[in-house]
């Protein structure tokens, strides 16, 4: 698996790329046991030297859901209803995971990784763990399938 990988929703309004300095095979796996990742297929990797860039072709057509702590978004596509992405800002930075079903190609070694629970977690240890595990650079671009969008 290369460093570089791309992945997206069913039906491609919502594309994303994510790089890194390790193959994307050498990220720490893991399925988030919530019962909203659950229902979504929530299985997410990251590494500390990975850069996010997603782009959405119909920003009408993103959904984003909060719950419990309401720290983080949930970012779907309305059109297909697939979960593609999470962010979270911190100490204003943009912090981001992906949900690692939505490669193209997905690592089969992911298929083995461990349900994690984060029940019961207080706010300042999700926050270093976002801090510590999440993708640190993320860029978010509205486009058209013909040019950027300002």
């Amino acid at each position: 698996m290369p460093n570089k990988v791309v992945g997206g929703c069913h039906c491609g309004n919502i594309r994303f790329t994510l790089r890194g300095d390790v193959p994307v095979t050498d990220w720490a796996a893991r399925f988030c046991g919530c019962g909203f990742c659950t229902r979504h297929g929530g299985l997410y990797a990251s590494h500390p030297s990975a850069e996010l860039e997603v782009s959405i072709y119909d920003s009408d057509e993103l959904g984003i859901y909060r719950f419990a702590t309401a720290s983080a978004d949930f970012c779907f596509c309305r059109k297909c209803g697939v979960l593609t992405y999470l962010t979270c800002e911190i100490d204003g930075a943009l912090l981001g995971l992906v949900n690692m079903n939505t490669l193209d190609e997905r690592p089969a070694a992911f298929t083995r990784a461990p349900v994690m629970s984060y029940e019961g977690e207080d706010e300042d240890a999700r926050i270093a763990r976002r801090k510590k595990n999440w993708i640190p650079k993320v860029t978010i671009r509205l486009t058209s399938r013909d040019r950027p969008v300002d």
